[in-house]
């Protein structure tokens, strides 16, 4: 990072060091360290950059330039994502003074064309290479909240909205805006904590707080036509995952719901450190499961979440509808 910045570097300093790196840590890019054989580092890679599935990018520290190991990274690149991933163009943003640069995107067959939509392309130019084949999947990942477990029925949030003189929807960013439900989907506090804090937020009494804890989840039912067809799936032969952003009493829930059984693995970020839509929960799912990002379909009702998935190579469908998703996913489904 120190020699990032065509042709001088920008001076990082250790502190710029610091917050790149607990930023990187929430990145949905798919970053590598780029090593020799005997392990020294040489510099940095990876894809997803800017928000876009496709955006590459390579450094090498200046000691290291000019002796093979850019093409040697790069070739292992672009294997990685064609050979694993569903992402159909890559794309490299070299500057137009930067004639080695060109030289080594030339060099795999990259070509110069218009930035892809919304991006500005700056003082960069936008070169792209297309895949010529996607696989399908044979493993789905599901979320929970929203997709297997929805809210069919917010009379009760409406009414504590009208009793504490909150506005349309206040109930829910009550809860799920809170940094307390943040912390306990991160697992950093417990669910008891979390709804404590939110109580004092709302200045409710203990048995106050326990009433509106119940009424806020009364609505919510089980997508028994979608668990029928996940059932239907893994008999068929598919991988069967769970993968959600919620707090450890998940497990509690599965069970109760006679669902523990049905999802292997079934991976909360409470028990991870880390939620969607970081590239590492993503990554970390796909290791355990032994599989590549082209394997997995995640289905989940958040728009940064399915576009998190896309940008680490996953099929992924946003959940409106029960048969929306269904006929989506059968569409996929080899």
């Amino acid at each position: 990072m120190r020699h990032e910045g065509f042709p001088d570097g920008l001076g990082i300093t250790d502190e710029g060091m610091s917050h790149w790196w607990e930023k990187h840590q929430q990145w949905t890019a798919t970053h590598l360290i780029v090593e020799a054989l005997d392990g020294t580092p040489l510099g940095e890679s990876g894809w997803g950059f800017s928000g876009v599935p496709g955006e590459l990018e390579m450094k090498l520290a200046r000691p290291h330039w000019s002796q093979g190991f850019a093409s040697d990274a790069f070739g292992a690149l672009l294997d990685a994502i064609f050979d694993h991933t569903t992402i159909d163009n890559v794309i490299v943003t070299p500057r137009p003074e930067n004639e080695a640069a060109q030289r080594l995107y030339r060099r795999f067959c990259f070509r110069p064309s218009l930035p892809p939509p919304g991006l500005n392309p700056g003082e960069c130019e936008y070169w792209t290479l297309a895949r010529a084949n996607t696989r399908s999947p044979s493993t789905l990942i599901f979320d929970w909240g929203g997709v297997l477990m929805r809210t069919m029925d917010d009379d009760g949030r409406r009414s504590w909205e009208t009793r504490l003189g909150l506005p349309a929807g206040g109930a829910n960013q009550a809860v799920f805006g809170s940094a307390a439900w943040r912390d306990t989907q991160l697992g950093r506090c417990t669910a008891e904590q979390c709804w404590n804090v939110i109580g004092e937020s709302l200045e409710l009494t203990p048995v106050a707080l326990t009433q509106f804890r119940r009424d806020f989840w009364a609505g919510d039912q089980l997508n028994q036509p979608l668990i029928e067809r996940i059932h239907e799936w893994k008999t068929a032969g598919y991988r069967v995952a769970l993968l959600s952003n919620f707090p450890a009493e998940l497990d509690d829930l599965l069970c109760a719901h006679d669902l523990r059984e049905l999802f292997d693995p079934a991976i909360i970020s409470a028990h991870e450190g880390v939620m969607k839509p970081a590239s590492r929960i993503f990554w970390r799912t796909l290791s355990r499961m032994g599989i590549s990002p082209a394997d997995a379909l995640l289905v989940d009702d958040a728009a940064e979440n399915v576009a998190g998935a896309r940008n680490v190579g996953l099929h992924a469908i946003q959940f409106c509808t029960t048969r929306q998703a269904v006929k989506e996913i059968e569409e996929l489904l080899p």
